[in-house]
């Protein structure tokens, strides 16, 4: 089976996450800045990024 990327824009991002811990304190601002660094994956669509969800997911569990 193909596992294909959860990709997501980052207002989508920040929804999934707020779901997931409706206190969360992760920000689009913070989502941002870690793709500027390239610390997770992403993609841009013209002026859009694209977050790919598990690779946030994966860099804020690691970080702990």
């Amino acid at each position: 089976m193909n596992n294909l990327a959860r990709m997501r824009t980052i207002n989508e991002t920040i929804e999934e996450i707020r779901q997931a811990d409706p206190k969360s304190a992760v920000t689009a601002y913070f989502v941002r800045m870690l793709c500027r660094e390239n610390k997770i994956r992403h993609f841009y669509t013209g002026k859009k990024i694209l977050v790919d969800l598990d690779s946030l997911i994966e860099y804020l569990t690691i970080q702990k």
